[in-house]
């Protein structure tokens, strides 16, 4: 990573810090370049504006939300996951009665009865 590189990725961190912990709007440009360690100019020649910070800011956390959901989809999806799944019982929905006798059969969970007086 080059030089300049560097200090936008010191610059992006410190944003995504400040910005969390205050919230954007709530954060200046001045309060980010000393949190940064940069010159303003050196800050306004990165980035257009505060907007265009902001904006790959999220973006950035986007990619990153995305990517852990991705990762966490396929674990889940494992062959060895399934067999766990298939070993244990575990269902991702509960059974459902097949027919109209089986539904009616079903009993009321004790929390839905009407008290008795």
């Amino acid at each position: 990573m080059t030089k300049c590189g560097r200090v936008r990725e010191r610059v992006l961190q410190a944003a995504d810090r400040l910005f969390y912990a205050k919230s954007a709007h709530a954060v200046g440009m001045d309060e980010l370049r000393t949190e940064a360690g940069v010159s303003l100019k050196k800050l306004y020649q990165l980035f257009d504006g505060k907007e265009a910070l902001v904006e790959e800011v999220l973006r950035r956390r986007e990619e990153a939300i995305t990517a852990a959901t991705l990762e966490y989809v396929v674990r889940a999806h494992t062959p060895e996951d399934q067999s766990w799944r298939s070993s244990t019982g575990w269902r991702t929905r509960p059974a459902r009665p097949t027919s109209a006798a089986a539904r009616s059969s079903t009993p009321t969970p004790s929390w839905g009865r009407p008290r008795s007086a």
